[in-house]
């Protein structure tokens, strides 16, 4: 919770005005799951990137097969 505060600023693409927006749960999410990766999936070694890769990939299908979910980060400014 406390990394998904800090990173959730307007610099980041939160702010009141896009949490009234239809694209906004789509920001929270894909910050969410860069926070998720970098807080408890970060904290483990290459095998358990590898099992944790495919366990995401396997519940959030979005992420493109091409890169480790290691390597994505979000881009504020495009809403990606």
């Amino acid at each position: 919770v406390a990394l998904f505060d800090a990173m959730s600023t307007p610099d980041n693409g939160f702010s009141k005005t896009e949490a009234e927006s239809a694209s906004f749960p789509r920001v929270v999410e894909k910050w969410f799951v860069f926070c998720l990766v970098w807080s408890v999936m970060g904290s483990v070694d290459e095998k358990g990137r590898a099992s944790l890769d495919h366990f995401l990939r396997d519940i959030d299908p979005q992420v493109s097969p091409i890169k480790s979910i290691y390597e994505y980060f979000v881009k504020p400014s495009q809403r990606e």
